[in-house]
């Protein structure tokens, strides 16, 4: 059960930033940078975090010695 946990919250993060990013974030900066452009590095962050959570939440919860 710890590995669906894990899993399941490192996909609601990549989930809400990307979500975030793209309702909120957007609208400001649409005049001075490529709706899309802002899309895809909402992207890279959201996997950057989501992997340092799969990382600790693995290291930490489901692979524990």
């Amino acid at each position: 059960t710890g590995f669906i946990v894990v899993s399941l919250v490192g996909l609601l993060i990549n989930s809400f930033i990307i979500v975030i990013a793209a309702n909120l974030i957007t609208p400001y900066l649409e005049f001075s940078v490529n709706a899309d452009t802002i899309k895809n590095v909402a992207k890279v962050f959201a996997t950057g975090f989501s992997l340092i959570w799969n990382f600790v939440g693995y290291k930490l919860l489901v692979f524990k010695k």
